[in-house]
């Protein structure tokens, strides 16, 4: 979530990899498990997120194609300057739930939100119109509107003009050149393929904040467990299963994390604590942006190993 990220608060936690070096998290962590056999780190939740930012579906297998898992963010709402629309600028968008299934010759999209499911196939969307051309931050890439009377229905719900895009097999939205590997491409996400996180950081997250709040709010793709607190901080690759995966970064916050996905209620003390705790440079962050280097399939309960 680099644009639109939250400015760093004013800490004497200054070195970029503070809370990982000196967490005492990470000591206790280790000290509880002196002795004991370590259990090998492992996928535990994955999900997709058909539309951007919208509603999670949780998975526990899932295709790995060249835009990420299959059907992440392959579809996005838009204005009507064809600009990206987001939780940031319409939290209501956080209830709209999509389910997709795969079809002989395409997929059906079943959308749920204001009481009614409306379903759309990729005839639908391929026989509207011609491709548009969409903004997604400082990108532009390739759309094909939803039938009018979603996008009427869609725009009802919303309160603003808009309509549902889809992005096609042979789109090319590639990822930033300066930590792509081999020219790999990218749906309508913030801006690469995958988003991890790990349970114990936001355990570690949630003793800071003296609450606890749910993962689905930092809405990663891969959630791993069995690592101390922050140890994600220091990886450069790992193998998830048989896929090997580069880091690209670690991701910078907005404001989603402060937004309760489902009564819409804003915490500002999130975006605070993650101030004070997780300021690396310029950022604020949380959870990595990796990028596979192959395709295939990634399923929960797959180890992962830190290559580098």
């Amino acid at each position: 979530m680099d644009a639109g990220s939250i400015p760093a608060a004013s800490t004497k936690r200054n070195e970029p990899f503070d809370c990982f070096l000196n967490n005492e998290a990470v000591f206790s962590f280790l000290s509880k498990n002196k002795g004991k056999s370590m259990k090998a780190l492992r996928v535990s939740v994955l999900n997709i997120y058909p539309i951007k930012s919208c509603a999670q579906v949780s998975l526990e297998v899932s295709p790995l194609d060249r835009f990420g898992l299959k059907y992440d963010r392959r579809w996005m709402i838009v204005d009507e300057q064809n600009v990206a629309l987001t939780q940031r600028n319409i939290p209501l968008m956080a209830t709209i739930k999509a389910t997709v299934a795969s079809m002989e010759n395409g997929f059906n999209l079943t959308l749920l939100f204001g009481d009614q499911a409306h379903h759309i196939g990729l005839r639908d969307f391929s026989h509207h119109s011609l491709v548009e051309r969409v903004s997604v931050w400082n990108d532009t890439c390739d759309g094909l509107p939803a039938p009018q009377k979603i996008n009427h229905q869609l725009s009802e719900f919303l309160g603003t003009h808009c309509k549902l895009v889809y992005m096609p097999e042979d789109s090319q939205r590639f990822v930033n050149k300066k930590y792509a590997t081999a020219g790999e491409t990218v749906s309508y996400a913030d801006g690469y393929p995958l988003l991890l996180t790990t349970e114990e950081s936001l355990n570690q997250f949630n003793q800071w904040l003296g609450e606890s709040i749910t993962m689905n709010r930092f809405r990663p793709n891969l959630v791993i467990s069995g690592s101390p607190p922050f140890a994600e901080d220091k990886w450069k690759s790992i193998r998830v299963g048989e896929i090997e995966i580069a880091v690209a970064k670690p991701c910078a916050r907005c404001m989603i994390p402060s937004l309760d996905p489902e009564s819409l209620e804003e915490n500002p003390k999130v975006l605070t604590t993650l101030a004070i705790h997780r300021k690396q440079g310029k950022g604020v962050n949380f959870g990595l942006n990796i990028i596979p280097q192959s395709q295939g399939v990634i399923k929960v309960g797959d180890v992962v190993e830190i290559l580098s």
